[in-house]
């Protein structure tokens, strides 16, 4: 899925950034999941801490 970087995951990313000190990529990705309402699979486990966020956690 290609999605455009619009209004509504701008300004998720910038809350996300303040509120949780996140790396730049990492919040972009956490934004555009709650922006589009997907939940996101990772095992990065710094996205657990984003409470906003529907997170499938995997282990490796």
């Amino acid at each position: 899925m290609i999605v455009s970087f619009n209004n509504e995951i701008k300004q998720q990313y910038v809350q996300l950034r303040k509120k949780y000190q996140l790396k730049l990529v990492d919040a972009v990705i956490a934004a555009t999941a709650i922006a589009l309402n997907l939940p996101l699979i990772t095992s990065n486990k710094q996205f657990r801490t984003i409470r906003e966020l529907q997170l499938l956690h995997y282990d490796k």
